[in-house]
């Protein structure tokens, strides 16, 4: 009897564990013929595996407990990044003609702002002469002595250090521009003394008597200062001047007068502004009142004059 009922709980116990080995491949279906068994786990083992099965299956972007390293960007292109990248090539790239096309209206552009200015400086001057592909003017010979020359002369000297060449340049040139301009009276006076230019112990006010014996000083600039002889550079510079003085009364009726012809005055270097002065009487029988004396100057080297006056008392 008890040998029955203990062959009676093995055939359960084994028929019981065939039935929970099989349990898992039911809902998956029978295997195929020669399949490799499943790998059998030892106890803790199989936990590990399971937990690390879990970790992978994980959404990208939640925290699990391992992080694993992002995986490193492949450099090969798939075909539609290639394409986009030769599109773009071939967009950024001119077309045949396209880059010249550009130039010239840029040119064009520089032109038409260049022509819209009310005045050019020297430097965009000669922009615009090279955007127009305009031949540059002759320029004289370093060794002619016009104007132009001159000064461009007298600019190279200062840049080269050469002050002595630049000042003769510049005095050539000055003489080339006084010649034609008309002399200037900067100022008339009656002085008890003169020893220069804009230098004179001045009577004012011009309080005078009749019969009195006077300085008449003329202040003249602008007039022309040549060079006397052939020497290079200039030994000497020479003026020439004539002058008429006048004294009129209120009523401008003409009192006394005296010319005095041209006299030539030299110079060892050249000179812009120079004094006349006139030492002479007034007429005895002048009456009080007031009265203007009247200067007139003539350059006798330009054929040019130039005049103004003066109003002083006679007491």
């Amino acid at each position: 009897m008890k040998s029955k009922l203990l062959m009676m709980t093995v055939a359960i116990v084994f028929v019981y564990g065939c039935t929970a080995y099989q349990g898992p491949d039911a809902s998956q279906g029978a295997q195929s013929p020669g399949a490799r068994p499943a790998k059998v786990y030892a106890e803790g083992e199989g936990q590990a595996q399971a937990a690390g099965a879990g970790d992978q299956s994980a959404a990208p972007g939640q925290e699990s407990g391992r992080r694993e390293p992002a995986p490193p960007e492949t450099a090969a292109k798939t075909p539609g990044e290639k394409e986009a990248k030769a599109e773009a090539v071939k967009a950024a790239t001119p077309a045949p003609g396209e880059a010249e096309k550009q130039a010239e209206l840029s040119v064009e552009y520089l032109i038409q702002k260049l022509e819209s200015k009310p005045s050019l400086t020297l430097a965009e001057q000669d922009a615009y002469r090279k955007l127009c592909e305009i031949p540059p003017e002759p320029q004289p010979p370093a060794g002619t002595s016009d104007l132009y020359s001159l000064l461009g002369q007298a600019r190279d000297a200062v840049v080269k250090g050469d002050y002595e060449a630049a000042r003769e340049r510049a005095a050539q040139a000055l003489v080339q521009l006084r010649s034609r301009t008309s002399p200037v009276i900067d100022a008339v006076y009656f002085a008890t003394k003169v020893q220069s230019y804009g230098n004179a112990e001045v009577i004012s006010p011009a309080e005078l008597s009749a019969g009195q014996r006077v300085l008449l000083v003329t202040d003249i600039s602008s007039f022309t200062c040549e060079s006397a002889g052939t020497a290079n550079p200039p030994e000497l510079y020479t003026t020439k001047m004539s002058q008429r003085v006048a004294i009129y009364d209120a009523n401008w009726k003409l009192v006394w007068q005296k010319s005095y012809e041209a006299q030539e005055y030299q110079s060892t270097h050249y000179i812009s502004t120079m004094f006349i002065p006139r030492i002479f009487n007034l007429p005895a029988g002048m009456k009080s009142g007031e009265y203007t004396a009247k200067v007139e100057i003539v350059d006798a080297l330009s054929n040019k004059q130039a005049e103004t006056g003066i109003r002083f008392t006679i007491k």
